[in-house]
C-alpha cells in the first residue's frame, strides 16, 4: 500500500463504512468528489486529507505519506462498538453571518470549506446540515446568547417542511446589486398577523428588524428569505497557557 488513495480506502473500511458512497453520505460530503479521491483519479490536498482523517480517526500524515499513526486493531475494535447513530457527520461552514454586512457572492469548491462535526439532526435527519461562523453582536442578548466566534449548526429551512413559527432562530439572506452581494444574518422570528418580523436581539441599538409585509409587490419581500433553521450554537474553548513554576 503506497498511495494516499489506498490508505484513504483502508481508513474508511476501518471506520466501518462499506463503500465510498455510504461514507460520503454519513459525513455530508460530495460523493463524486470523495470517490475520486479514494480511487485515485483526483489528487489529495493536505487540507482535504485532514478532513478525512478527522472523520475516520486516523492521522492525516499517515494518509498522505504512510508515516504517523496508522489504523490499529485496537482502534478497529473500539470503532465497532460505537453505535452507528452516534457517528458524527462533517458539516460544512458555508459562510459568515453579520447583520448589515453585504459580501460578494463567491462559489466555493467542496474542498475549500472548513467543517464542524456533529451528529445528524434527530428531528430532521434527511435535511441538509450547514454551519455558519458568527460575526458581530446582533444576537448577543438572544436565549442562549449568540456571540462573535460562535458556530451555528443549522438545517436547510426548506427541507424541514416547517412554516415560520414564533420564536424560531433563523438565518436570513438578503441580496443586493442584482444578487451579486448578499447578507446572511441571524434573527428571531416574530409574527404579528399581517407581517413577519426578523428581529435582532442585541444590546447594540443600531441593529434593526427586517419587516416582511404580507404583500408580494413590496420590494423588501423579494430580497429577503430564510435559508436555515438554527439548531445548535457551538463555541471553541481556548486551551490556555501553562503557568511557569516559580
Amino acid at each position: 500500500m503506497t498511495e494516499p488513495h489506498d490508505r484513504l480506502k483502508a481508513a474508511r473500511e476501518r471506520a466501518g463504512y462499506a463503500d465510498a458512497t455510504s461514507a460520503a453520505k454519513a459525513f455530508n460530503w460530495n460523493a463524486t468528489t470523495y470517490r475520486s479521491h479514494e480511487n485515485g483519479t483526483r489528487g489529495l490536498k493536505i487540507g482535504v486529507a485532514q478532513k478525512y482523517a478527522k472523520a475516520f480517526r486516523v492521522s492525516a500524515a499517515w494518509i498522505m505519506t504512510g508515516e504517523g499513526d496508522a489504523p490499529s486493531a485496537l482502534d478497529t475494535a473500539a470503532s465497532e462498538v460505537v453505535p452507528v447513530k452516534f457517528k458524527p457527520v462533517a458539516i460544512p461552514i458555508i459562510g459568515k453571518t453579520e447583520a448589515g454586512t453585504f459580501r460578494e457572492v463567491v462559489e466555493y469548491d467542496d474542498e475549500e470549506h472548513e467543517y464542524v462535526f456533529d451528529e445528524p439532526d434527530p428531528e430532521f435527519p434527511r435535511a441538509r446540515q450547514v454551519a455558519f461562523l458568527v460575526e458581530g453582536d446582533s444576537m448577543n442578548q438572544a436565549d442562549p446568547p449568540i456571540l462573535p466566534g460562535a458556530k451555528l449548526i443549522c438545517v436547510d429551512f426548506e427541507e424541514t417542511g416547517l412554516p415560520l413559527i414564533e420564536g424560531m432562530i433563523v438565518v436570513v439572506e438578503r441580496t443586493q446589486d442584482g444578487g451579486q452581494s448578499r447578507e446572511w444574518s441571524v434573527k428571531e422570528v416574530e409574527l404579528d398577523g399581517e407581517n413577519t418580523i426578523f428581529a435582532p436581539r442585541s444590546s447594540n441599538k443600531r441593529h434593526k428588524p427586517i419587516i416582511m409585509r404580507d404583500d408580494p409587490d413590496i420590494e423588501e419581500a423579494k430580497e429577503a428569505h430564510v435559508i436555515a433553521l438554527v439548531r445548535n450554537v457551538s463555541y471553541s474553548v481556548k486551551t490556555g497557557k501553562r503557568r511557569r513554576s516559580a
